[in-house]
């Protein structure tokens, strides 16, 4: 998983998940972590990719304005497409 903030590299981190059900060739996994970044307040753009075991890379993007000393949840779900949702 790769996390960038306007087009800057902030996070690089390998997914790990438990297997779930697997669906005639698809193998469903599932795994969760948290990590807590810094960011300049500001409007930002964020983009995450994620590639999959077998090399397709998957990614999504969203633009947000940031206010200094706010604190902010980000929910990522990785699945046939990024999905990206603000939590608080």
């Amino acid at each position: 998983l790769k996390v960038f903030v306007d087009d800057a590299l902030v996070l690089d981190r390998a997914l790990s998940g438990s297997r779930t059900k697997a669906l005639l060739f698809l193998k469903r996994r599932k795994g969760s972590f948290a990590e807590v970044l810094d960011v300049t307040p500001g409007e930002r753009r964020l983009r995450i990719e994620a590639v999959a075991d077998h090399g397709e890379t998957r990614s999504g993007q969203l633009r947000a304005v940031l206010k200094s000393d706010e604190k902010r949840l980000l929910e990522i779900k990785l699945g046939g497409k990024v999905e990206l949702d603000w939590k608080s």
